[in-house]
This record gives C-alpha cells, structure tokens and sequence, in this order.
C-alpha cells in the first residue's frame, strides 16, 4: 500500500510536471508568435522606410535637375539681356547722330535759303 501511494505521488508529480511543461511549451509557442510578428512588422516597416527613401532620392534629384535648369535658363536670360542691353546703347547712339545730323542739315538748309534770299 505503501508502495500504491509512493507511485501515486510519483505519478501526481510526473502529472504536475507534465502540466508546467505543457504550460511553458505554451508561452514558448506564444513568444514565437509574437517574434515572428515582430519580424513581419519590422520587415514591413523595413519595406515602407526603403520605399520612402527611394522616392526621397528621386525627388532630390527631380529637384537637383529642376535647379540646374533654371540656373541655366537664368543664364540665358541674363545673356540675352546684356546683347539687348548692347544693341539698345548701339539704337541709341545711331538716334542721336542722325538727330544731331538732321538738325545739321536743317540748320545748313536755313541759313543756304538766308543766303539766297540776301543776294
């Protein structure tokens, strides 16, 4: 009897060992399934940051390029207004010297018809 009751107690702590072990197999399983949703998060997350990045490169160089457009274009433009700058100074000059020519040959054209009208 003695020897029913030791296996009795062996057996209780055999099922009480069993039922932690069963129990920690469960938490074990848990923690795979929460790191593996860690894992599927961060490679997600991994995933969306490399995206963002790419288009970030992109638009800096979408811009980069916009820019030395520009920078171009501005170039050009001050060119352009520095050739208008010089063929106005060029249109102005010209005026000035038929202007003052005409009024030469006005003033010669006066005093030739003073001249005639004296003799």
């Amino acid at each position: 009897m003695l020897e029913i009751g030791l296996k009795e107690n062996q057996l209780g702590d055999l099922q009480t060992q069993l039922a932690t072990l069963q129990n920690n197999y469960n938490l074990l399983q848990q923690d795979l399934t929460c790191e593996q949703q860690r894992r599927y998060n961060t490679e997600t997350d991994l995933n969306l940051m490399t995206i963002a990045y790419n288009n970030e490169v992109k638009e800096r160089r979408r811009w980069w390029f916009s820019y030395r457009d520009k920078n171009r274009q501005v170039g050009k433009l001050i060119q352009e207004k520095f050739a208008f700058q010089l063929l106005l100074k060029q249109y102005e000059y010209n005026r000035d010297r038929y202007y003052n020519k005409c009024k030469t040959l006005e003033n010669d054209l006066l005093l030739a018809d003073i001249h005639l009208d004296l003799k």
